[in-house]
């Protein structure tokens, strides 16, 4: 991935490279091993935006995928993206006891939340420059917002337990594409429950990729 970083803007303006946030999964594959439904969909790119440096003669596009509703985040799990757009489960896990369940993290959860398009903005050169040096270790307070969990693409994005990623396919580590906050109507906090994934502002979803496997590893962080 990249080193410049870019924030998700959820008022893209006429003419922008658009993805999709949230929305319903029909992509073939991504059903939930677990639960036998289909995975929560977080985003959705396209490989041809020139922003991601992805190669979309590998696949058209690349989704990110998640389930809050089984053992899947209390282990390692990861995916392969195929030419075709379909995705193959390569690891995850099946049982752990502290699991949410087929309810989900909160009340009335129902594991749907509705697309959302943004378009990638760059972040600033001072935020990038402040960004990597908490990722280097030689700034430990970020100011304002950059010290929050927020959706982002690159760069080096602010996560508060990072953890590294091996590809289970060709073993080489797997850079950090893109940090999901809570909240599921695009920027800001969720206000109430159903406008969040797991009522919870805290937590962040990271998806690492292998570029060379077409593989999305993913595990969430907390506060």
């Amino acid at each position: 991935m990249p080193e410049t970083g870019y924030r998700l803007n959820f008022s893209p303006p006429p003419g922008a490279f658009t993805h999709e946030f949230c929305g319903s999964n029909a992509v073939p594959g991504a059903q939930c091993p677990n639960c036998e439904k289909p995975l929560l969909k977080l985003a959705s790119f396209s490989a041809s935006d020139s922003a991601l440096i992805l190669d979309p003669a590998r696949f058209a596009t690349l989704p990110l995928l998640y389930c809050w509703t089984c053992a899947l985040p209390y282990g390692e799990f990861q995916y392969k993206i195929h030419p075709d757009g379909s995705v193959g489960i390569l690891k995850y896990l099946e049982n752990y006891d502290g699991a949410f369940g087929p309810d989900g993290p909160y009340d009335g959860y129902t594991g749907e939340f509705r697309a959302i398009a943004f378009n990638l903005e760059r972040q600033s050169d001072e935020e990038q420059r402040l960004l990597r040096l908490r990722f280097e270790g030689t700034e430990d307070d970020l100011p304002g917002e950059l010290a929050d969990p927020r959706h982002q693409v690159g760069g080096f994005p602010m996560i508060y337990n990072p953890q590294s990623d091996v590809c289970s396919q060709c073993g080489a580590e797997m850079p950090t594409f893109a940090t999901i906050a809570d909240c599921a109507l695009g920027n800001g906090d969720a206000k109430d429950p159903e406008d969040s994934f797991v009522d919870n502002s805290g937590v962040q979803t990271v998806f690492s990729f292998c570029r060379n496997c077409s593989v999305v590893s993913a595990y969430h962080s907390c506060d």
